[in-house]
């Protein structure tokens, strides 16, 4: 009984975490499936600007009689009027967006209607009135939510819509691109928006509403009179400028859901109350193969619990026994779909995001963020567009994703998250524990990366540049923006702030030092106690104003006598004691010649010894 009660309680647990992922589930693919429609509705309407000439035509002709009297009395121009509306109705009626939509409406300048897909007989309604006619107006693509009712009189003449929500997407008609000659408004009803999908998936439902409209009547009362058999979560429904107009509530039944489990534990119970009676009655005979059969789905259960997804119960009965592990094998493989989706999201975005969108999907892709103090890392590889010329396409793109899974791992590796990919170059930032912390991972990423570029530049030994290829980083703290950066429809989870760009600077400036590594002042200071650093400067990097020294992170011990000559150079350069620091740095050029940064100073001195700086402070202007 004990081993039941530990099955009843595994089995419990693990359904109710199911209900709730349903439920965020339904609320993502809901997002999805409405930016989706948006995405195709704003595409239908382009292509239909942009492409059929007939509307242009039509459009233009009938404004061209709005200007003589669009509305006049005169048969000539009403037969003339009717006739421009066939030939709009027929440029129309074959365009998929004339099919797909429930509202299809054209209208003047002026907010005037000229036509109507539900009602062409309509063209002589004032609609400028309209909140969102009114931004068409002026120019602006916009789109919302709004009961049927307000669009049916003075759209149709009748009540065809005014039980439903309607979807709109409305679009200003420019002939010339200077001016507005016409305004397109599509619609659709949200009662037909097919959610079986999203039903099937998690078993969720929707409920829509607008002020005291409301869709799934039935389901809404349902919850309204038995609200604690439900699971809800409740999102705004917005239009284009971010205004609530409406609410979706997903409700998840509690009673529907756990009624499998219900049926488990009836089925524990009469189980645990048989085999408690055979034991008593036949103990010697069947507690053997009982014991077996519980033990297995137990270790089913416990392999569940453990994240094991993969399984077979094989109890050897053909009873009670068999449908309970038959329903653990059902549980594990609805968990396994899950994981699948979570495996999916994991590729396209950092830990961290994917764990925030899975975590909480309704909130974790919305628009927002917040000011952090971090580490950002920006690395680019060496002369990449020089040696890319070398290689095809496919070559290009395979080297890449080799060289960029390694990088990654690493990173990852040392906590850091990887914000995007530009071209050859890597964005990653640090977020997590102190900037101390922060700044000595971002380090330890940089140096073990460009230890494993070796091994890379073996394997692709056959081209000359990717043979001796080197990459360059540059590292640096500071406050910046992290969070979701767009629009409703389309967005990214990225870092923005000055502080970006000065990493950015920092691994620009490495070309110029013949460097790999270079940081900033803050980042020296925090670690100047971990690694081995030569202050290699104090530049005023290019789109700056203030002045910073940059330091290059050492990782080769046998250059102490290389960096102590290289810094006696620098006493005397920043003092304004160019002659000395002239001397010294000839003489550094010849005990060692491949430091190319001693060269950036000579000839710096060259320079200044020509062409003085008033009230020198030994900073350079990179600009």
């Amino acid at each position: 009984m004990g081993l039941l009660i530990i099955i009843n309680y595994y089995v419990g647990k693990i359904s109710k975490v199911k209900v709730n992922e349903n439920i965020q589930s339904a609320g993502l693919l809901f997002q999805e499936r409405i930016n989706s429609q948006n995405q195709v509705f704003k595409g239908q309407l382009k292509s239909l600007l942009d492409h059929n000439a007939q509307l242009r035509t039509t459009l233009g002709s009938l404004i061209q009689t709005e200007e003589s009297d669009l509305f006049s009395d005169d048969d000539e121009d009403e037969n003339s009027l009717k006739e421009a509306h066939q030939i709009l109705y027929s440029s129309l009626v074959a365009h998929p967006l004339y099919k797909d939509c429930d509202i299809l409406i054209v209208l003047d300048p002026y907010g005037n209607l000229i036509f109507s897909k539900e009602s062409p007989e309509i063209y002589d309604q004032d609609l400028s009135h309209l909140p969102f006619i009114e931004d068409a107006i002026q120019g602006i693509t916009s789109s919302g939510w709004f009961k049927g009712s307000n669009l049916d009189r003075p759209i149709t003449g009748e009540d065809k819509f005014k039980d439903t929500i309607i979807k709109t997407v409305v679009s200003p008609l420019s002939l010339t691109g200077t001016s507005i000659e016409g305004i397109i408004l599509a619609g659709f009803d949200l009662q037909k928006l097919d959610l079986t999908n999203i039903l099937s998936i998690t078993g969720a439902e929707i409920v829509f509403k607008l002020d005291d409209l409301v869709i799934g009547k039935n389901v809404f009362e349902n919850f309204k009179s038995q609200p604690d058999n439900f699971l809800t979560s409740n999102k705004p429904l917005k239009d284009t400028n971010n205004n609530t107009q409406g609410e979706f509530i997903i409700l998840k039944s509690l009673e529907k859901e756990l009624a499998q489990f219900r049926e488990l534990q009836s089925s524990i119970i009469i189980i645990g109350f048989l085999a408690l009676l055979v034991g008593m009655i036949h103990s010697m005979i069947t507690s053997k193969e009982v014991t077996k059969a519980l033990h297995k789905i137990s270790d089913a259960v416990k392999k569940v619990k453990d994240g094991e997804l993969e399984l077979k119960v094989d109890t050897g009965t053909n009873d009670e026994f068999k449908e309970l592990g038959d329903a653990v094998i059902d549980m594990a493989s609805s968990l396994k779909n899950e994981e699948a989706i979570r495996n999916i999201v994991s590729k396209y975005f950092s830990t961290s995001v994917s764990e925030n969108i899975l975590g909480n999907p309704l909130e974790g892709v919305s628009l927002g963020g917040e000011k952090k103090e971090i580490t950002i890392f920006y690395s680019d590889i060496a002369s990449f567009s020089t040696f890319s010329e070398s290689l095809t396409p496919t070559e290009t793109v395979q080297f890449l994703n080799e060289y960029f899974t390694l990088m990654q791992k690493i990173i990852n590796d040392h906590d850091g998250d990887i914000d995007k990919y530009i071209g050859d170059a890597i964005l990653a930032y640090w977020n997590k524990g102190t900037l101390e912390e922060q700044a000595e991972k971002a380090i330890k990423s940089a140096i073990q990366q460009r230890s494993v570029l070796k091994a890379l530049r073996a394997k692709w030994s056959h081209n000359e540049h990717l043979a001796k290829f080197d990459f360059r980083v540059g590292i640096h703290s500071g406050e910046c923006f992290i969070g979701n950066i767009g629009s409703e429809n389309l967005m990214s989870y990225t870092v923005i702030g000055d502080n970006v760009n000065i990493s950015a600077r920092l691994e620009a400036v490495n070309k110029l030092y013949g460097t790999n590594i270079i940081v900033s002042n803050d980042v020296q200071d925090r670690t100047k106690n971990k690694f081995s650093f030569r202050q290699l400067d104090q530049v005023i990097l290019k789109g700056k104003q203030e002045p910073t020294k940059i330091y290059e992170v050492q990782v080769d011990s046998s250059l102490t006598d290389q960096n102590t000559s290289y810094e006696q150079i620098l006493e005397y350069y920043y003092r304004g004691n160019f002659k000395t620091a002239k001397e010294k740095a000839l003489r550094h050029k010849e005990d060692f010649p491949k430091d190319k940064a001693n060269l950036v100073i000579l000839d710096r001195v060259n320079l200044l010894e020509s062409s003085p700086i008033d009230n020198w402070k030994g900073v350079f202007d990179l600009n």
